[in-house]
């Protein structure tokens, strides 16, 4: 018997609570992009890690993350904070995180002035004590990309 919990708006989410292979057959027949996502998506502790746009701009490393959100700090003196949904990022290609918007937009809709909070978000400040693997979001595996 197979249990489909927490089904979202992001089909990789669906993906993700998927027990049965029939099951999955029959989900990824209607929604090919899937066969790819569901075998190389994974629950990756990605803190500090960079995070780039489509335009290939370095905005900064994620300070934090939840599974629907990652938190991306940029800069030391003038902060910036940028909570940008899951389903706008492309992958990990184990170097970089990598999201399908541009600069623009990033800083356009997902700007905030505040931190993080640690009830929310599975922040740096916190150790690996403290970890909550539903804070964690699921991140498809990519092939590396070319850099400037």
């Amino acid at each position: 018997m197979c249990v489909v919990a927490r089904v979202g708006q992001n089909p990789l989410q669906i993906a993700s609570y998927i027990c049965e292979n029939s099951f999955k057959d029959k989900i990824t027949k209607y929604y090919p992009k899937l066969n790819r996502l569901m075998s190389s998506s994974t629950k990756t502790d990605l803190r500090q890690e960079s995070v780039h746009t489509s335009d290939d701009v370095d905005i900064g490393d994620i300070e934090a993350t939840n599974k629907n959100t990652i938190v991306v700090k940029r800069g030391i003196i003038h902060v910036h904070f940028y909570y940008i949904p899951v389903v706008v990022v492309e992958g990990w290609d184990e170097q970089v995180v990598w999201l399908t918007i541009t600069e623009k937009e990033v800083t356009e809709k997902y700007e905030r002035n505040n931190e993080p909070d640690t009830f929310n978000y599975y922040t740096n400040n916190q150790g690996y004590d403290e970890f909550d693997s539903e804070k964690i979001p699921f991140i498809a595996s990519i092939p590396k990309k070319g850099r400037k």
